[in-house]
């Protein structure tokens, strides 16, 4: 798993699954290409926390909010990662984002996996992890995940039931 790779310890995690019909290389491509607007729990939610917003397909919305394609296996798993001090930050070098670069407050990363099932299955898992990388930072960020997890896992519920709505019209 990558995020094993760049983010073995966390303190903060959410994760998520569903399960679609069809390869994982159809359902990779209809991960990176859903069209998030196609949700009106994610565009308000999104609008709410005054997010971009304007590129709305999921490879076009993590470069406007400055996530860094960290590293993919193309059609078994991608990752998007970023680090701030007070906002997010492209990742310019991998090798630093895996040390715990003491310069910024905490790294994220957030991983799709594609899990090949029997009988042309695959399972779509999400996850976040989160690693703070002083107190302040940690103290700050427990309270601001207290309020924000509910509503960043229903934009992750969202996404994938999303997907699956594609992956189930190609299937048909």
């Amino acid at each position: 798993m990558l995020l094993d790779k760049y983010l073995p310890q966390f303190q903060f995690s959410e994760i998520h699954r569903a399960i679609v019909n069809g390869n994982p290389v159809k359902s990779y491509k209809a991960a990176m290409e859903v069209d998030l607007s196609d949700s009106k729990i994610i565009t308000i939610l999104f609008k709410l926390r005054f997010l971009p917003f304007t590129n709305t397909k999921l490879s076009e919305l993590t470069k406007d909010m400055r996530f860094t394609l960290l590293e993919e296996n193309r059609y078994s798993e991608f990752l998007y990662a970023f680090w701030f001090t007070t906002k997010t930050e492209w990742i310019d070098d991998k090798g630093e984002f895996e040390k715990n670069n003491l310069k910024y407050n905490a790294k994220v990363g957030w991983s799709f996996r594609f899990i090949v099932r029997p009988n042309s299955i695959t399972e779509i898992v999400t996850e976040t992890r989160v690693l703070c990388l002083n107190t302040k930072t940690r103290l700050f960020f427990s309270v601001y995940w207290f309020f924000v997890k509910p509503f960043s896992g229903l934009i992750r519920v969202e996404m994938l039931r999303l997907i699956k709505k594609e992956m189930n019209s190609i299937a048909k």
